[in-house]
């Protein structure tokens, strides 16, 4: 329950937080404004942290070796496969500034300073 919990808080606040900034949370390519600060200023993505942290949950719950590749699948489909190409968009939007963004705020682990 805690995974879920936690999962929907960040998927809302962070989709919250894109659209006070006039970013559609379902958008394909960047908005008009890095958000680098609040939830944005602690971990990079954190809907897709949520939407892992969801995807955890039932397995988590039931304990079977074979419910674990939802969330395996979840994380490797952000990792690899939709974060690179994140990490290419932005850098071509906001170039040097996404650049010291990405390097100061990790991608999955928040800082809790």
């Amino acid at each position: 329950l805690g995974a879920v919990a936690v999962g929907c808080w960040l998927i809302w606040a962070a989709a919250r937080r894109l659209d006070e900034a006039g970013i559609s949370p379902f958008a394909a390519h960047p908005g008009p404004t890095l958000l680098t600060n609040g939830l944005y200023g602690r971990v990079r993505n954190p809907m897709d942290l949520g939407n892992t942290l969801v995807a955890l949950a039932p397995a988590i719950a039931v304990n079977v070796v074979a419910v674990w590749i939802v969330p395996l699948a979840a994380f490797l489909y952000y990792a690899v496969g939709r974060g690179p190409l994140e990490n290419y968009y932005l850098r071509e939007r906001f170039g040097e500034d996404y650049a010291d963004y990405k390097a100061r705020v990790p991608s999955w682990t928040p800082l809790w300073n």
